[in-house]
């Protein structure tokens, strides 16, 4: 047991990574714009996805071309902008929906927490945090969530890139967002992903992807760092996501919406997480990043 319970909190790094490899592209009659994109927790291989305004609705796919049609009905999208996966606050496996876009009727944001179903049917309103800027209004299209720590975070897409914690007191009473760094970042920043042990999170606008190592005992330090630029992409679009297994899927803009794949060609070896339990991984331990990385190795 206690060698099952380490592996829940392996980290899976990536020494190498392969060329952008183009999938099969994701086609639904509803699904105008991939603006945001996550691994599903729940649902080996699929992922989801959403649109930019219109119907609360997200769309789970697989990179076999099957996707389904899932209705949020307790959310508004006035402009959905991104996708995080993650445990639930209350236990479970969560989607965390940012409606945090520049394109909207009244003042404030709002992330929708829904849990993520495992058949057919439509998603269930956990939490609902509204939010506010401090100061005058911002773009962004950015929202991040750490599933080992539900710490989240919003990046704006404006000529200064700046990053805003989400406050720990959530709920329907609007909170104020907190300034947390400018960024060492001279592109628009459309989207972005945390690894799924926490260790590490991406970011990308239309033509780089960045990656910061992240310290657990220091959540916001590597802010002020330069971070790395994985590769450049070559496709204008808005989405990124990492897989469970260390790969990073991209969507680009259009539809059908092209899908890419960068591949982790060289894993590094696994680290430990100091509480295995607060993983994101621990929550779904037939889909963790130590198991996937074990699976791989063989």
């Amino acid at each position: 047991m206690g060698i099952f319970v380490a592996a829940l909190g392996a980290a899976l790094a990536c020494e190498a990574w392969g060329p952008v490899t183009e999938l099969r592209d994701l086609d639904h009659p509803d699904l105008a714009e991939s603006s945001g994109l996550a691994a599903s927790r729940v649902s080996p291989g699929a992922l989801w996805t959403h649109d930019d305004s219109g119907a609360a609705e997200l769309f789970r796919f697989s990179l076999d071309g099957t996707v389904t049609k899932h209705a949020f009905p307790s959310a508004g999208n006035r402009d959905w902008e991104d996708l995080a996966s993650a445990p639930c606050p209350n236990g479970g496996d969560c989607l965390y929906v940012g409606d945090i876009g520049a394109e909207r009727s009244e003042p404030g944001l709002t992330v929708y927490v829904g849990r993520e179903p495992r058949g057919d049917g439509p998603i269930r309103l956990i939490e609902r945090w509204e939010l506010v800027w401090p100061g005058a209004p911002r773009d962004a299209e950015t929202l991040l969530v750490n599933p080992c720590t539900l710490d989240a975070w919003i990046v704006t897409r404006d000529a200064t890139t700046e990053v805003y914690r989400i406050p720990a007191d959530r709920g329907p009473k609007p909170r104020e967002l907190e300034p947390v760094a400018t960024l060492f970042v001279d592109e628009e920043i459309t989207s972005g992903d945390f690894r799924p042990d926490g260790g590490a999170l991406v970011l990308r606008s239309d033509t780089t992807v960045y990656q910061y190592e992240v310290d657990p005992a220091a959540p916001d330090a590597h802010w002020n760092t330069t971070p790395t630029a994985l590769f450049a992409l070559t496709r204008t679009g808005e989405a990124i996501a990492w897989e469970l297994d260390g790969d990073l899927l991209v969507t680009d803009e259009g539809r059908p919406t092209p899908v890419g794949r960068i591949a982790c060609e060289d894993p590094g070896e696994p680290a430990f997480c100091e509480t295995p339990a607060r993983c994101g991984c621990a929550a779904t331990p037939r889909w963790s990043p130590a198991l996937a990385w074990l699976a791989r190795r063989r």
